[in-house]
């Protein structure tokens, strides 16, 4: 092969390779929320509202809305059966079951208990185990029906903390960055972004586009 031929091949070859990545590029549909980027289908433009106090606005292709708010107050979704069952309001109920909650200084005297462990033979009925001073105190309780229906998936991604959660209708996510706790007002700044009264299957499409989520600055 001469010198001209091998140097067309490689202008070729090189060529090809930016047209490639243009269409690639072309194809996608980046759409950045606050600190993260979504990956949505060409048809979805980003429509931004005024906020109070937060970010907010909505992702949507005239059919199906997705709406988001990004700030320090972002609702944080459903609670997970993980979440529901470590809520302090168990330790009070614990305490007062067995008499031991005190009229003056409650939150001190739950700051003495320790969740141990949860136990559970069905998946509805638990009994939470408390270590209090030195002493097991033991608390039974029910999973709410509405709860156990809504599928959730906790993922920790470096120093983020992502929250997905699926319904029959309905996805949503809570993203909350653990770098960004502001001290004053003991809240780190999270993104919280739903979409509802879908069909199954824009509920999985509308997943999957969830699920897309990352900070900027892990894409390429």
């Amino acid at each position: 092969m001469t010198k001209t031929v091998l140097h067309i091949a490689i202008f070729t070859l090189l060529a090809c390779s930016c047209s490639s990545k243009k269409e690639s590029n072309a194809a996608k549909n980046e759409i950045e929320i606050g600190e993260y980027v979504f990956q949505f289908p060409q048809d979805f433009k980003l429509i931004k509202e005024k906020g109070i106090d937060s970010h907010v606005g909505r992702a949507s292709n005239e059919k199906i809305d997705f709406q988001f708010d990004y700030g320090y107050y972002s609702n944080s979704l459903d609670k997970s059966i993980d979440e529901y069952l470590t809520e302090d309001v168990w330790k009070w109920n614990a305490l007062r079951r067995n008499n031991l909650l005190p009229e003056g200084d409650v939150t001190g005297k739950t700051k003495e208990m320790e969740l141990i462990d949860y136990v559970t033979s069905d998946s509805i009925k638990y009994t939470l185990l408390f270590l209090y001073k030195s002493d097991t105190i033991k608390y039974d309780l029910n999973i709410p029906d509405e709860m156990r229906n809504v599928k959730i998936e906790i993922d920790t991604v470096d120093h983020v903390v992502y929250k997905f959660v699926r319904k029959e209708d309905y996805v949503g996510l809570y993203a909350k960055n653990l770098k960004s706790f502001n001290n004053s007002i003991n809240s780190c700044k999270s993104l919280s972004i739903t979409s509802d009264k879908l069909s199954h299957e824009e509920t999985e499409k509308c997943y999957k586009i969830l699920r897309s989520c990352k900070l900027k600055n892990e894409y390429p």
